[in-house]
């Protein structure tokens, strides 16, 4: 009795998984485009940047609108984790009031009235 060849032809095809993978994010960059602060900016090559008033913040705001710890900015992988750190006035996108938001492009965030 004879064992039939196995040839390449005759083993089963399958998809291979992607080898693409998603770009990863080293740091961000904040630009304050209105309010009594425009003009000032952060480039955040940590884990986490915090915004507010207050003066440990690692981006310092003086509009009165904004809660002293109001968001923080965290880096995980291709996405930027937007969270509102339970601010007075709320962090809106695009109008809509939001509390974690994940970013994986350029956004305009409000904050009080920046």
């Amino acid at each position: 009795m004879t064992t039939p060849a196995i040839t390449h032809s005759s083993l089963p095809t399958a998809a291979l998984p992607s080898t693409t993978t998603s770009p990863v994010i080293r740091s961000v960059r904040v630009e304050v485009i209105r309010g009594p602060d425009a003009g000032n900016h952060l480039r955040g090559a940590t884990e986490r940047v915090v915004i507010g008033s207050h003066r440990t913040a690692d981006l310092v705001l003086s509009d009165r609108t904004v809660s002293r710890f109001h968001l923080e900015l965290v880096i995980e992988g291709d996405a930027v984790v937007v969270r509102d750190l339970g601010s007075r006035n709320g962090t809106h996108l695009d109008g809509v009031e939001v509390e974690t938001v994940r970013l994986k492009g350029p956004a305009i965030i409000t904050l009080g009235e920046t």
